[in-house]
């Protein structure tokens, strides 16, 4: 299904990227790239992917830095909850959430033509289930973001709950 939306919008319009080659540098250069008791790629990993994805646009990416941003410590993932092991605690994660600097709002389509005002941060999302901290978590059909950041450009991003991390 993706590949007929993205075919849609036209060769000239889409560029490709792919996370898989960016995430295995990381690895290999010992970047924290996946969380240990958690089967999703870290904050800083998809920071990477974006800002090569703004590159490819011809753009640049928003720096790091100017993100507000919270460090939860510890983090033990789904992996954890689901097997909920001693050594697995005793090896936890650090889960580091990063919000823009400009005014947003987050409308979460309900029906046709009906928006429902969602949290950026969802701080109540279950501890072992944190990546749902962005806008509560994998749910549909889509979510829309007004921002005033002064940009009239758009993206379009089409993904499970790994994507949830391109949130911010």
């Amino acid at each position: 299904e993706a590949e007929e939306i993205v075919d849609a919008f036209g060769a000239a319009n889409v560029q490709a990227v792919c996370a898989t080659d960016i995430l295995s540098d990381m690895i290999q250069n010992g970047d924290y790239t996946f969380f240990r008791s958690d089967m999703h790629w870290t904050p800083l990993g998809t920071y990477n992917v974006y800002a090569e994805m703004v590159s490819k646009a011809g753009l640049t990416a928003v720096p790091l830095e100017e993100y507000t941003h919270e460090t939860e410590y510890p983090f033990l993932g789904t992996y954890y909850r689901d097997n909920p092991k001693d050594y697995m605690k005793e090896n936890p994660d650090t889960l580091d959430l990063y919000k823009p600097s400009c005014s947003l709002q987050w409308l979460r389509c309900t029906a046709p033509d009906t928006y429902k005002e969602i949290d950026f941060w969802n701080m109540k999302a279950k501890s072992n289930d944190r990546y749902t901290v962005y806008l509560g978590g994998p749910a549909g059909p889509w979510t829309y973001a007004e921002c005033d950041n002064d940009k009239d450009r758009n993206c379009l991003v089409i993904c499970d709950s790994f994507g949830l991390a391109y949130v911010p």
